[in-house]
């Protein structure tokens, strides 16, 4: 990993980072037996060939800290996957059969805006709490090979599981005593 912070005023920071990563296959996805999930849904097979998945992530970052307990933040981010693991539906039975396959690659781009504010502006009896928001809008698109296509019905989609956004909101208290 390599990350460089500059520190552009008194209260703010640009930062920059880039890292590779490595995403391993899950025991459930290598397990080489038929079984099928809790709530029934269609029957997985795992796949003992499966490879790890390399991630290079690369991020910039822009925060701004308006006093010590607040942040108010604007991140890109760009991740590259060769061979991401993705779920598959196999030609079996009348339903198919879920498995898994090292796809040929995929990128996820995106940016997350991040909130975090202390509430003693509304009243000094709020002063120990603060508020937080975070918002991240994803673009993902996984290629699978011709060969991997199954009973898919194109080669590029979004990645498996992958949401087009987050959301997060929370509460913090904190107090010295």
């Amino acid at each position: 990993s390599a990350n460089l912070i500059f520190k552009t005023s008194q209260s703010s920071n640009l930062r920059f980072s880039a890292t590779r990563t490595v995403a391993r296959p899950q025991l459930r996805e290598l397990a080489p037996f038929l079984f099928t999930e809790y709530f029934g849904a269609r029957d997985i097979y795992g796949n003992p060939k499966l490879d790890r998945t390399s991630i290079m992530n690369l991020d910039a970052r822009f925060e701004w800290f308006p006093t010590l307990s607040e942040v108010a933040a604007v991140s890109l981010f760009y991740k590259d996957f060769r061979k991401p693991i993705e779920k598959v539906i196999l030609p079996a039975g009348n339903r198919g059969t879920d498995s898994f396959e090292n796809a040929e690659g995929a990128q996820n781009a995106g940016v997350e805006l991040e909130l975090r504010k202390n509430l003693g502006f509304a009243h000094p009896k709020l002063a120990d709490w603060g508020a937080l928001a975070n918002l991240t809008l994803v673009y993902s698109r996984v290629s699978l090979g011709e060969s991997q296509l199954g009973l898919q019905t194109n080669s590029e989609r979004p990645l498996a599981g992958q949401s087009p956004f987050v959301v997060n909101l929370g509460a913090d208290y904190a107090n010295d005593k």
